[in-house]
């Protein structure tokens, strides 16, 4: 057998045992600093060995106003540290409350049973800031 056939079946093994759960679909619900929202996304493609770009978005409701905050950006998902179950995220898009502006996000999933995880997050959009705990379920 030559070693390109050898070295096309070995990739395919590295990208067989992949770290990242590589989750199809996801929705969250979470109280942040400034108000209460959900989140929706879902995968468009797996990075083998970092984890899953994806498409976010996003609405809140704030503890001050009556006009609600919408997000639409791309994420990095499902990126695993090694050692502690736990994955990291980060994201970047649009939010509008009431006109657009940039917003860049990270934060932290941590798995409670099955599909369900802890999901804590940091966001700074428009010179403000916010940090969210929720609530998280894969499908």
């Amino acid at each position: 057998m030559s070693t390109l056939p050898k070295r096309i079946l070995a990739l395919f093994g590295l990208l067989a045992v992949a770290p990242a759960s590589l989750a199809g679909g996801w929705a969250a619900v979470g109280v942040s600093t400034t108000g209460v929202g959900v989140q929706a996304g879902f995968g468009l493609a797996a990075l083998p060995f970092i984890g899953r770009l994806g498409l976010e978005a996003a609405l809140e409701r704030p503890f001050t106003t009556s006009a609600p905050t919408y997000s639409l950006g791309a994420t990095l998902r499902d990126v695993n540290l090694p050692a502690t179950g736990i994955d990291a995220f980060v994201g970047a898009g649009l939010e509008w409350s009431p006109t657009p502006n940039p917003y860049v996000e990270a934060g932290l999933r941590a798995p409670l049973f099955g599909p369900l995880g802890l999901k804590a997050t940091v966001r700074t959009a428009a010179g403000t800031g916010r940090a969210t705990l929720g609530a998280e379920v894969r499908f």
